[in-house]
C-alpha cells in the first residue's frame, strides 16, 4: 500500500513536472510571439566600442552619447565616434553622462573620477579628489546632475549624495539615521538622486578589522528638495533581503512633482503629496525606472528579464505589463527629443525604437523566412502564408499560433496569395487549399500543366462562391469550388496568348478583370478582351481594387497608382509622395487606399490635394519591403521582410529639425557656424559638413542647399557640400533637411564673403574713377592750351620728317659709297693684275684659285650689301675670304688671324655689312706694303655691355702719325674708312671721331711693334 502510494506520488510528480515544463515553455513561446516594438540594434559591428552599455544621453546639439565599459561613443545617426584613453578618457568605464549650461559634456566613470569633454578634448574634472577621497565608503560614484550654477551632484551609492560647487565647496548629504538602512532622495530640477547607507560596526581583534552588518527590520525614506524642509517617511516593516544592496530608483510622475515612485528592496512605493499611498512587493529585479512622454513607465530589469512596460499607475499596482527584449539585461533607457526610445543592454549594445506604438511579430516563421501574404479569417484570427510555403493561423488577441500547415509537396513554394472562403471554411493558397485540416493540391489530378509552371500569382473567389479563378505565371484557370475540379484553363483551350497574368479582380458588374503585363483585360467567353484602351495603361498591372463610387484603383509596375473610371481620373507617383512607383499590393479600407511597395507603405486619401503619406523604417516599420496588406477589426496588418506588423499610425510630423553645421572650412581656415567669415579672393574653396539629428531616418536624410536665395536648390543625401573656385562675392550658404514625413526644415545658414583683389575693390575702383576723371580734365585743359601750338608742332614734325628722310638718304648714299669703296677700280685692277701674273708665270693652279676666291668675294659683297644687316657669321666669312685673297695677292707677305670671344653668339648678333673691311684694307695697304716678309694682321671681336668691339692690329712699320699724314695727302685711299666713320656715327648716334680709335702698340722697351684700330658698334 505504501509502495503504491509512493509510485502514485512519483507518477504525479513526473506528470506535474512535465505539465509545468510544457506550460513554462508554452509561456515562453507565447512571450516570444508577443508583438514587439521594432528595435534597431547597434553593437560593435556598427561601431560601438563595447556591447556593454551603462548610460545614454542626448546633448543640446542632438548627438547621442553612449557610455560603455570601453569608453564613450558619440552617434550622429550615421556613424559612431569613439573616445577612450588615447583621447584623454583614462578611466574607460563610463557610468554617467551629463551636459552643463555651457555645452560641456561630463563623463563619470566607475572609479568615481569625472572627465569633461569640450572642443573635441577630454580633460579630468579639477575636483576629482573631492570624490575619490570617499573611495572605500561608496560602492559606485555617479554624476547625476549639473544645475545652472554649475553645482555637480554625485550619487555615492551606499553612502550618500555629494554636491560640489563651481568653486570646489563640498556638501555631503547622508541618511538621517545611521542605525537603520535609510534611503535618502534628493530632488533638484527634474531629477531625483537617491542613495542609502547600511549601518556597520567595526571592531579590532588582534589588529584585524571586521565589518558587521546590523540586523534591520524597517527601512525609512528621507526625501529632500532644495529650499524645502526635509520630509521623513517611515515605511512599513519589510524583511531584510539579501539583494538590498541594489541601486535605488526614483522618478517624478507629474510636472508638479507631487507624485513620486520609488523602488527599494524588492518593493514599490507610490507617494502622492508626501504621503505613502501604497507599497507593494515587486519581484522583478530593477536597474532603473523611466517615465515616458506618453505617461508609460519603463522598467529596466536585471538577470535578462528584458524591458517591462506599464501603461499607467493602476497597471503598475495590478502588475499588468508587457515585456520586450526578453533575454536581455537592461542597464539604461532614454527617450530622445523625437520620442525615439534608446535601450542600453549589458550584452547586445543599444536598441533603438523609432515608433514605440507599432508592434511586429518577428518569430512566427523560421530563420531566413518571412510572411509573404495575409488574409483575414475572422475578427480575431489571421491566416499567414510564408515565403517557404507554410500556412499559419494567428490569434491576434492571445498571440497564439495554431494549425501550422506544412507539407513536403508545398515545401519551398512561395505563397503569393491567401484567400479564405468562410462559407466552405477553405483556405486557398498559391499551391493548394486547406479543408478540414487536410491539404488539397491544385496541380496533382485531372490537370495537364507541367510541374515547372506551378506557382499561383493570384486567386479570385467569385461573388457567387461557385468558381475560383486562378492566375498562374502563364495561364488562367477556372476551378469548380463545389466539385473541387478544374473546369478549364487557358492552356487547355489553346489560347495563343502567353502574356503573364499578375492579378484577378471581380468588379461590381461581376466582370472578371485580369491584370497582365500589357494592361487590363476581361475574361469573356474564355477569351481576353481589352478592358481599358489607353496607351498609358498598356503596362504591367500588379493589383486592382475599387472605391465605393466604383472608381478602379490600379497598381502598376513603374507608373504608380492610377484611378480610372471611363478615363484616367488621377495618378499618384513618387513625385506626389508615394513610396515607390513599383506597386506590390493595393488595399482599400473605407475608401482610404493603402499601397504596399518594396520601399515602404503609402496611404492615399482621394481628393484634389492628392493627400499621400508614406510610412517606412523612419516612422517605425521594421522593413521597407511590404509584401501584403490586410485589415482586421479596424487594424492594418502588414506582411514585411522582417515580420508581421500590427500597424499603428503615428501623428504626422510637420516639424523638421534644421541641420547642424558641424564643420566649416574655407581654404585652410575653420570657422564657427555662428560667425561671418570674410576671406581673400585666393581662399575660394569651401567645405561644409552638416548633419540632422533625426535618428528615425537612420542616415537616409534628404538635404538641399544653395549659395544665394535666388539659386535653385541642390538636393543630396551626402553630409558634405563642396564648392571650388568661387568668385569674389557675398554668399549665404543655406541648407535644409527633410524629415520622415517629407517636410523641409527651416534653413541653417552661414554667411561668408570672398573679398575681391585689391585692384577690384570698390575703393580702388572709386579712386580709379577719380584719377581717370582728373586725368581727363587735366588732359582736356592741356589740349586746350596746346591748340595754339598745334601748327608749330606740325611744322616741327614736318621738319623732323625731312631730317629723317635726309638721314635715310645719307645712309643709303653711304651704303652705296661703301660698296663702291670696296669695289674701287684700284682693287679690281690689282686683283686682275695678280691673276694675269699667275697666268704669265704659268701658275695655273694659283690663277684658278685666286680667280675663284675673287669671284666668291665679289658675290658675297654684292649679296651682303643688299641686306640692311647681317649676322656676325656672314661678316666673318666675308673678312676671311677677303684676307685670304689679299694674302695671295701680296705673295704671302703676311699672315692673319680672326679671333672671337667664346661667349659671343655669332648667329644672334647682327651688324650692318662691310663695316670692318675698310680698316683691314687700310692695315694691308699701309701696314703690309712696307714689309717684305713677316707681316701679321689680327682681327679681334669682343662684347662689352651693349657694344660689339672690334680691333684690327697690324705690325706694319708706319706710325699712326705717318698714317694720318698719308690720309691727309691721299684722301682717295681712305674713302672707305671715312664712309665707315660716318656710318658708325649714325648707328651709334655719336660723333664720328668718338667711334674709331688709333693707337700705337709698343713693347716693354717702348719700341713700337704695330698699329691698332678699334671700333665700337651698338647692338
Amino acid at each position: 500500500m505504501v509502495h503504491f502510494r509512493i509510485n502514485t506520488v512519483k507518477r504525479f510528480l513526473i506528470i506535474f513536472g512535465a505539465i509545468a515544463f510544457l506550460l513554462g515553455n508554452l509561456k515562453k513561446l507565447i512571450a516570444q510571439n508577443t508583438p514587439q516594438p521594432y528595435f534597431q540594434n547597434y553593437s560593435t559591428e556598427e561601431g560601438l566600442p563595447s556591447p556593454e552599455i551603462h548610460c545614454i544621453f542626448q546633448d543640446s546639439k542632438g548627438y547621442i552619447w553612449i557610455g560603455t565599459d570601453n569608453g564613450v561613443a558619440r552617434f550622429d545617426g550615421y556613424e559612431f565616434k569613439n573616445y577612450a584613453a588615447k583621447d584623454g578618457l583614462t578611466k574607460n568605464v563610463v557610468f554617467g553622462i551629463q551636459e552643463d549650461s555651457k555645452g560641456r559634456i561630463w563623463l563619470s566613470t566607475m572609479s568615481g573620477e569625472t572627465f569633461i569633454f569640450e572642443n573635441e578634448t577630454i580633460k579630468p574634472y579639477q575636483y576629482n579628489e573631492a570624490i575619490t577621497k570617499y573611495r572605500g565608503k561608496y560602492f559606485i560614484a555617479k554624476l547625476k546632475h549639473i544645475d545652472k550654477e554649475d553645482n555637480a551632484y554625485f550619487q555615492l551609492e551606499k553612502y550618500g549624495i555629494l554636491i560640489i560647487s563651481k568653486d570646489g565647496k563640498q556638501e555631503l548629504i547622508e541618511p538621517y539615521d545611521s542605525q537603520k538602512r535609510n534611503i535618502v532622495f534628493y530632488g533638484v530640477d527634474d531629477v531625483i538622486i537617491s542613495s542609502y547607507r547600511s549601518p556597520i560596526k567595526t571592531s579590532t581583534n588582534s589588529g584585524e578589522i571586521k565589518i558587521v552588518v546590523a540586523p534591520l527590520f524597517k527601512c525609512s525614506l528621507q526625501f529632500i528638495e532644495r529650499n524645502k524642509k526635509d520630509i521623513i517617511l517611515e515605511s512599513k516593516e519589510i524583511k531584510n533581503r539579501d539583494n538590498f544592496g541594489t541601486e535605488k530608483c526614483g522618478i517624478y510622475l507629474n510636472p508638479k512633482k507631487t507624485k513620486k515612485i520609488y523602488y527599494f528592496s524588492n518593493e514599490l512605493c507610490f507617494i502622492e503629496n508626501d504621503t505613502i499611498k501604497w507599497q507593494i512587493p515587486f519581484n522583478l529585479k530593477i536597474n532603473r525606472i523611466d517615465f515616458l512622454s506618453n505617461n508609460h513607465l519603463l522598467f529596466s530589469t536585471k538577470d535578462k528579464q528584458g524591458l517591462v512596460e506599464f501603461q499607467n499607475i493602476e497597471n503598475l499596482k495590478k502588475n499588468i505589463y508587457k515585456q520586450y527584449l526578453d533575454g536581455h539585461t537592461i542597464h539604461y533607457v532614454y527617450e530622445d527629443r523625437n520620442n525615439g526610445i534608446w535601450v542600453g543592454t549589458k550584452e547586445k549594445g543599444v536598441y533603438y525604437c523609432a515608433n514605440f506604438k507599432n508592434r511586429a511579430y518577428e518569430q512566427i516563421v523560421g530563420k531566413d523566412q518571412f510572411i509573404s501574404t495575409i488574409c483575414k479569417k475572422d475578427e480575431k484570427n489571421l491566416y499567414l502564408g510564408s515565403s517557404a510555403g507554410d500556412i499559419i493561423e494567428l490569434n491576434t488577441k492571445t498571440h497564439e499560433i495554431k494549425n501550422v500547415y506544412s507539407d513536403d509537396f508545398l515545401k519551398g513554394q512561395y505563397n503569393h496569395v491567401l484567400k479564405y472562403d468562410e462559407s466552405s471554411d477553405i483556405v486557398w493558397t498559391s499551391n493548394g487549399y486547406i479543408k478540414d485540416h487536410q491539404i488539397g493540391y491544385l496541380f496533382r489530378d485531372n490537370f495537364i500543366i507541367p510541374r515547372k509552371l506551378e506557382g499561383v500569382r493570384d486567386i479570385l473567389l467569385s461573388h457567387s462562391r461557385k468558381e475560383a479563378y486562378v492566375a498562374n505565371s502563364a495561364w488562367i484557370g477556372k476551378y469548380n469550388m463545389e466539385t473541387m475540379k478544374w473546369k478549364y484553363n487557358s492552356w487547355d483551350l489553346s489560347i495563343q496568348d502567353f502574356r503573364k497574368p499578375f492579378t484577378l479582380y471581380e468588379d461590381h458588374k461581376n466582370q472578371i478583370l485580369v491584370g497582365r503585363e500589357d494592361g487590363i483585360f476581361t475574361l469573356t467567353n474564355d477569351n481576353f478582351i481589352p478592358f481599358i484602351d489607353d496607351p498609358f495603361l498598356q503596362t504591367r498591372i500588379e493589383d486592382i481594387d475599387q472605391l465605393s463610387n466604383h472608381i478602379y484603383i490600379l497598381g502598376t509596375k513603374g507608373k504608380g497608382v492610377v484611378l480610372w473610371k471611363d478615363t484616367i481620373q488621377q495618378t499618384y507617383t513618387e513625385n506626389d509622395g508615394l513610396a515607390s512607383d513599383m506597386i506590390e499590393k493595393i488595399h482599400v479600407v473605407n475608401d482610404t487606399i493603402w499601397v504596399a511597395t518594396l520601399s515602404g507603405l503609402s496611404r492615399i486619401v482621394q481628393g484634389a490635394n492628392k493627400e499621400v503619406r508614406t510610412f517606412n523604417i523612419s516612422t517605425g516599420l521594421p522593413s521597407n519591403e511590404i509584401y501584403d496588406i490586410e485589415s482586421n477589426n479596424g487594424k492594418i496588418w502588414l506582411a514585411t521582410a522582417k515580420g508581421l506588423v500590427k500597424f499603428q499610425e503615428v501623428p504626422e510630423n510637420k516639424f523638421s529639425l534644421p541641420p547642424y553645421l558641424s564643420s566649416i572650412q574655407i581654404g585652410e581656415a575653420f570657422f564657427n557656424s555662428d560667425t561671418t567669415a570674410s576671406v581673400n579672393y585666393q581662399q575660394n574653396n569651401i567645405r561644409v559638413d552638416y548633419v540632422t539629428f533625426n535618428y528615425k531616418q537612420q542616415g537616409r536624410i534628404p538635404y538641399r542647399y544653395r549659395l544665394h536665395s535666388n539659386d535653385k536648390w541642390i538636393e543630396t543625401k551626402s553630409t558634405t557640400a563642396l564648392f571650388t573656385d568661387l568668385r569674389p562675392n557675398n554668399y549665404m550658404f543655406e541648407i535644409q533637411s527633410q524629415n520622415e514625413d517629407g517636410y523641409w526644415s527651416e534653413s541653417s545658414v552661414f554667411p561668408f564673403c570672398i573679398k575681391p583683389a585689391w585692384y577690384a575693390t570698390w575703393w580702388f575702383m572709386g579712386l580709379s574713377i577719380v584719377v581717370v576723371s582728373g586725368f581727363i580734365y587735366w588732359r582736356f585743359k592741356r589740349l586746350a592750351k596746346q591748340s595754339a601750338k598745334e601748327l608749330a608742332l606740325q611744322k616741327e614734325k614736318l621738319k623732323l620728317m625731312d631730317q629723317e628722310v635726309t638721314l635715310q638718304a645719307q645712309i643709303r648714299d653711304l651704303e652705296r659709297s661703301a660698296l663702291q669703296a670696296q669695289m674701287n677700280p684700284h682693287f679690281i685692277f690689282n686683283c686682275l693684275n695678280s691673276i694675269q701674273n699667275f697666268i704669265i708665270e704659268n701658275d695655273q693652279k694659283n690663277a684658278v684659285k685666286y680667280l675663284a676666291k675673287f669671284a666668291h668675294l665679289t658675290r658675297q659683297i654684292l649679296n651682303l650689301s643688299i641686306d640692311g644687316k647681317v649676322n656676325l657669321v656672314q661678316e666673318i666669312q666675308l673678312l676671311e675670304n677677303y684676307l685670304s685673297l689679299e694674302k695671295l695677292r701680296f705673295k704671302n707677305k703676311f699672315d692673319y688671324q680672326i679671333k672671337i670671344e667664346p661667349q659671343i653668339n655669332q648667329e644672334e648678333i647682327e651688324i650692318p655689312p662691310l663695316l670692318v673691311q675698310p680698316f683691314i684694307e687700310n692695315a694691308i695697304i699701309h701696314g703690309m706694303g712696307s714689309r717684305a716678309v713677316g707681316g701679321r694682321i689680327e682681327v679681334d671681336f669682343t662684347q662689352s655691355d651693349d657694344f660689339l668691339r672690334i680691333s684690327v692690329f697690324d705690325n706694319g712699320l708706319e706710325s699712326v702719325h705717318h698714317l694720318k699724314e698719308i690720309e691727309s695727302k691721299h684722301k682717295f685711299k681712305s674713302v672707305g674708312m671715312n664712309i665707315t666713320k660716318k656710318r658708325l656715327a649714325l648707328l651709334n648716334e655719336a660723333d664720328e671721331n668718338d667711334m674709331i680709335q688709333f693707337e700705337e702698340i709698343r713693347d716693354e722697351n717702348k719700341n713700337r711693334v704695330g698699329t691698332k684700330v678699334s671700333i665700337a658698334i651698338k647692338i
